[in-house]
């Protein structure tokens, strides 16, 4: 989402997980700019600027050309091609790489990937943990690690990022968001919303629109 009342312009490349993951089974989940909570965002040298402006005006080109032969593969390719000219740029940033052994590494996956299949079950850390067969002390350290943040963040962060995506663009009740994403009681979901963004759901979603 851009916010209209600051002049930048800029691309966003929607894709889903199964386009992306059609032959490598989990190496690009496994890249650090797909796990990194602690800095999202990077600056760009001119030349990574325009070798990733070449990539997306071909990804552009490609996408016009629906009925050619292998039309998805070209796009898959080349968006895989920019995601590692992305990775490289991730990994010279130093002060963010992960510099720790794969087992924390590999069990930190598998939270990220469990955290998105039943983040709208309103699961508690120890329940994640649990389902882990982990300790709710060890899961900590593992997400600590990595992202200098709890699992209780991290969660957090991934049901109002739900929040946030339901109340843009769809159209249904604060109530009915708050169900979806697990809240028994619609006005704690309010409160939990209001806690973490500072604002009401409804007053979020008067602001975006």
């Amino acid at each position: 989402m851009f916010d209209e009342q600051v002049e930048h312009q800029g691309i966003i490349i929607h894709f889903n997980k199964s386009f992306l993951l059609q032959s490598d089974t989990d190496i690009f989940l496994k890249y650090n700019v797909f796990n990194n909570q602690g800095k999202p965002c990077h600056c760009l040298t001119e030349e990574i600027v325009a070798l990733t402006n070449s990539y997306i005006l071909l990804i552009k080109e490609e996408r016009a050309n629906q009925n050619g032969f292998g039309h998805q593969q070209v796009i898959r390719y080349l968006l895989k091609s920019l995601l590692i000219v992305l990775e490289r740029v991730h990994r010279g940033d130093l002060e963010h790489n992960m510099n720790l052994t794969n087992r924390y590494e590999l069990q930190y996956l598998q939270f990220r990937e469990l955290l998105e299949r039943q983040y709208k079950d309103g699961l508690t850390v120890s329940e994640y943990a649990n389902k882990l067969h982990i300790s709710t002390k060890t899961l900590t350290t593992i997400t600590k690690s990595v992202t200098s943040k709890s699992p209780s963040e991290l969660i957090s962060k991934r049901v109002i990022l739900e929040a946030q995506r339901l109340l843009s663009f769809t159209s249904l009740k604060v109530n009915k968001i708050g169900y979806r994403l697990g809240f028994e009681d619609a006005s704690y979901f309010v409160k939990y919303f209001k806690r973490h963004l500072k604002r009401s759901p409804s007053e979020y979603r008067n602001l975006i629109s």
